[in-house]
């Protein structure tokens, strides 16, 4: 073979790069004895060549992984002191002191508070108007009943229209303590409302509880909610505003499930309605300002909030401002999955995500890619988010491969609707939007997943939160949490070993 000898020389004596650039450099490199091996004894099983190849592009990835990631650490540890994007700290501080202020207890004692200065809404509502009842809205009474088929005394009205009012009634209306209730208050956005009646009407400190699941506390003026209203919700929603003749006027808060904020001034029917509305990030930094739809995105673009309007003092409500978004910013709106696809852009970045971590090979042995700090991250800190197809309680995935599926309320399940992700977002390089999925598996994880309201995604995701602090450089870790007689077989084979 003195032709194939010539060329195994010419080969072997090339000019060999200096700074290898790419796997196919090292590639030629590392196989190249065994293929001049292989070639010279005229073998021409290409099996044994091609298992030859696999087996040195395995040890080079992995050589390459680690070496990836030592670099990177290194210009991490060099990075530390670089500059980063400006947030106004004392801006951020006052915002989160003013946030602990009104989400405290000791708030309540600005409700009988009144702001006589503030625009006043030409809107009006009364949430009861049920001051006086007439026999005939009346379908029964639990309770004494006058000759004319009145209540008397303490009594549960039940009107046909499917409210049910409770008293002490007298000539029709009540006095005192009392409440109304029923699916009939549905079509007013309540189910309950409770407070002391005068001749009918609300007066004084009451509540009410919205179809929401907010339960809001504030103080009745001849039946209008009037000044300061706070309203709450057993999971992690809260609303801080101010009420005029039952309007929620000028700039108002709303938390909503995993810590980010609602902000604006609210349009005449008291929604989160307009064209400079945004939604805070838990970081109180990092925003997404634009229109907003009653409370849903429908154009916005990232900034950061910068100034704050109103300081928020004696018991009125703080106001914040955004800075202008820069030219060509991406538009981001309320996209959230069905059971066949995702809407975003994949390749849309979720700036808060962005700018905490960034996803690279895994250190972890065969698992591909994996999510890291860019830096040091307190306990308790949601630092990404899981996307993906939405999936109904009872309803399967529509494909076979559901390594990636999970369960939306870790509580609940199995009795929980799943998100999985589709082969078309596997890989990084084709799906940016979100980077929750590629957080891997750890027996001591750094991190677990939780709820939360993400303004693109709506209710379709989940968001991975620090169960300690995470230092800048680490791997994101979770606890996966398989059914181990219906999990993987690498899952299946790490609980054995455990």
């Amino acid at each position: 073979m003195p032709e194939m000898n010539n060329k195994i020389l010419k080969w072997r004596n090339r000019k060999k790069p200096q700074n290898l650039v790419n796997k196919k450099d090292l590639c030629d490199l590392v196989v190249e004895d065994e293929l001049i091996n292989l070639l010279k004894k005229n073998i021409e099983d290409s099996n044994n060549i091609f298992a030859i190849i696999k087996s040195c592009i395995y040890n080079i990835e992995a050589e390459d992984s680690k070496a990836l990631n030592e670099k990177k650490v290194q210009q991490i540890n060099k990075d530390k002191n670089s500059p980063k994007p400006k947030e106004n700290i004392e801006t951020k501080n006052k915002i989160q002191n003013w946030l602990d202020l009104v989400t405290g207890h000791e708030y309540s004692k600005y409700l009988f508070k009144s702001y006589p200065g503030h625009p006043v809404s030409d809107k009006s509502y009364m949430i009861d108007p049920y001051i006086t009842i007439n026999v005939e809205e009346i379908d029964e009474v639990d309770g004494h009943v006058s000759k004319t088929g009145l209540p008397v005394g303490m009594a549960m009205v039940a009107l046909k229209n499917g409210v049910t009012c409770f008293g002490n009634w007298k000539d029709g209306q009540r006095e005192g303590v009392g409440k109304t209730s029923g699916p009939g208050m549905k079509c007013r956005g309540v189910t309950c409302i409770s407070g002391s009646y005068n001749n009918g009407v609300l007066e004084g400190l009451g509540k009410v509880e919205t179809v929401e699941g907010l339960t809001l506390t504030g103080r009745f003026d001849r039946g209008y909610l009037e000044g300061i209203v706070v309203g709450r919700s057993f999971s992690d929603n809260f609303y801080v505003g101010e009420y005029q003749r039952g309007v929620a006027v000028g700039p108002c808060w709303r938390r909503v499930e995993g810590g980010g904020w609602l902000h604006g001034v609210v349009d005449k029917e008291g929604q989160f309605t307009g064209e400079d509305m945004m939604y805070i990030y838990p970081d109180l930094v990092t925003c997404l300002v634009g229109n907003f739809r009653n409370g849903v995105m429908i154009e916005a673009r990232e900034s950061m909030v910068d100034m704050i309007i109103n300081p928020g003092e004696e018991g009125d409500i703080l106001h914040v401002r955004a800075a202008a978004p820069g030219p060509g910013v991406h538009i981001f709106s309320y996209q959230p999955s069905d059971a066949q696809a995702m809407s975003v852009d994949y390749q849309q970045q979720d700036p808060y995500e962005r700018d905490r971590v960034e996803c690279r090979r895994s250190a972890v042995q065969n698992a591909g890619e994996g999510v890291f700090a860019i830096t040091d991250i307190p306990q308790d800190t949601f630092v990404c988010f899981y996307h993906g197809i939405y999936i109904e309680e009872g309803k399967y995935s529509p494909q076979e491969n559901c390594e990636y599926q999970i369960f939306l309320d870790w509580q609940a399940a199995p009795a929980s609707p799943s998100l999985d992700i589709l082969p078309d977002a596997w890989s990084y390089q084709d799906y940016k939007a979100s980077l929750g999925h590629k957080v891997n598996h750890s027996w001591q994880p750094n991190c677990q997943y939780a709820k939360f309201y993400h303004p693109v995604f709506g209710h379709t995701a989940l968001g991975i939160r620090t169960i300690r602090q995470v230092a800048r450089g680490e791997e994101l870790s979770t606890n996966y949490r398989y059914d181990v007689d219906a999990c993987p077989e690498w899952y299946y084979r790490l609980y054995n070993e455990q």
